[in-house]
């Protein structure tokens, strides 16, 4: 084995060296992390403490949730995209009642995401355009921001 003279290595030949040694060891240990992560985690196994979330109703972060929800009730009032007006009194009440369910102290995360997830799927990942589309897409970032990863979880984001 001959050994290289220190003068003959350039800080870029250490620089590519580090680099190929990540490659090579990092890179596939964390596909496999995120491999091993996907296949043993269920997005709904959260923990107890983030299943209940405190609501400060004083924070713009609240303000901005209940507006988005309240242009959300209102968009579903007002369209004409439902073909039975049984189904949009309903989606109307469910978020009606997660309206209401948002201003109690403490809320349920699950519980309100399966009152207003229906509604949600369907008009920001199916329709994707409308009024009824644009306010529930509103409305997901706004209470991911106020609810937080709990909530992302539930709904699947």
């Amino acid at each position: 084995m001959t050994s290289v003279p220190p003068s003959c290595t350039t800080a870029n030949d250490y620089n590519n060296h580090v680099y190929d040694i990540s490659r090579q060891l990092f890179l596939p240990a964390t596909r496999e992390l995120i491999r091993y992560i996907e296949q043993h985690f269920d997005a709904a196994d959260i923990p107890a403490s983030d299943r209940i979330v405190t609501i400060n109703h004083n924070s713009k972060e609240y303000t901005d949730a209940d507006g988005a929800m309240a242009e959300l009730e209102t968009a579903i009032r007002e369209a004409n995209d439902f073909d039975d007006p049984a189904e949009r009194e309903q989606r109307e009440a469910e978020i009606s009642a997660a309206r209401r369910l948002i201003r109690s102290a403490r809320v349920r995360v699950d519980l309100f995401v399966d009152l207003i997830k229906p509604t949600v799927v369907q008009y920001a990942t199916k329709v994707k355009d409308g009024i009824v589309a644009n306010a529930a897409n509103a409305t997901v970032t706004a209470l991911g921001v106020l609810l937080g990863y709990a909530f992302k979880a539930l709904l699947g984001l």
